[in-house]
């Protein structure tokens, strides 16, 4: 195993904080949290996101470990291709959540707090690894990606999603420039990171050094999550938000059922999807 950096607790104390703000102390699956208004975002983002990760495993997860699993959305999504299932994340708060959500949905699974860089496991004990959402906020990428190899067993995958950094900066500016022309100044819900938590967006040309370096072979990739604006709903969810408030339910649904075909449809151009994956073997 890792030796764990002198950062780590400091690590993990940020990242409670930010997740006991977050999730406001109610467990329940990150899907769940989202108002009917966010619908759109959370669907064509988390959702697709979701079914990506499912389509690149397989049928056949075997031995499954969720690399920073949050609240365990993925653990229950997956569990039924899984033989078995086990999940990590660095912050307290999210494994006692991803414990309560896993529980609720009668799935079982081991879930430890510990970091992506040192993983509580032996060697060659997994047939999958993912890390959803989650190298962009660990500071040593080839580090983890090394430990994610330690635990595959030979022949054993691991998928890798993240945002692409050129796509997420374009959008960022594209939803800015919407916010000024449409006058929506104050509503948008635009991306910011939050200062105690580590977060650095990679290129795929950078994701795919790592991988090689960490003697992980890409078999595969993907552009994936296509919708209008960078890790929040941004000014669509905002005039999504409006609309709510002045449209009957029923045409309301509608109204976003259209936005979630128009998202999938763009999707399928791949050039404005927003997050990079990557399936890579250990050899």
């Amino acid at each position: 195993m890792g030796h764990e950096p002198p950062q780590r607790h400091t690590d993990r104390a940020r990242f409670d904080a930010f997740y006991e703000a977050k999730w406001g102390g109610i467990a329940a699956l990150w899907m769940e949290r989202y108002p009917p208004a966010q619908r759109a975002y959370a669907v064509s983002v988390y959702q697709r996101r979701n079914e990506a990760v499912a389509d690149a495993i397989g049928p056949d997860a075997g031995a499954f470990l969720d690399v920073g699993c949050g609240v365990g959305d993925l653990l229950v999504a997956l569990a039924p291709a899984a033989s078995r299932l086990s999940g990590v994340d660095i912050s307290a708060v999210n494994t006692a959540y991803s414990i309560a959500n896993m529980e609720r949905a009668g799935v079982r699974g081991l879930i430890v707090q510990a970091g992506a860089e040192v993983l509580p496991f032996t060697d060659g004990s997994f047939d999958s690894v993912v890390l959803a959402d989650v190298i962009e906020h660990v500071p040593d990428v080839e580090g983890a990606l090394a430990e994610c190899r330690r635990v595959l067993r030979p022949g054993g995958r691991v998928i890798v999603v993240t945002p692409i950094r050129e796509v997420i900066r374009l959008l960022d500016l594209f939803d800015s420039a919407l916010a000024w022309l449409g006058g929506a100044r104050g509503v948008s819900f635009r991306r910011r990171e939050h200062p105690a938590v580590f977060e650095r967006f990679l290129t795929r040309r950078e994701l795919a050094a790592a991988l090689r370096r960490a003697r992980l072979r890409p078999i595969r990739f993907d552009r994936i999550c296509c919708y209008p604006a960078p890790e929040r709903p941004g000014v669509l969810g905002a005039l999504m938000a409006r609309l709510e408030r002045r449209l009957r339910p029923s045409a309301f649904d509608r109204c976003t059922g259209f936005v979630i075909r128009a998202c999938d449809a763009l999707a399928t151009m791949r050039f404005a999807n927003q997050k990079q994956l990557w399936v890579a073997r250990r050899e």
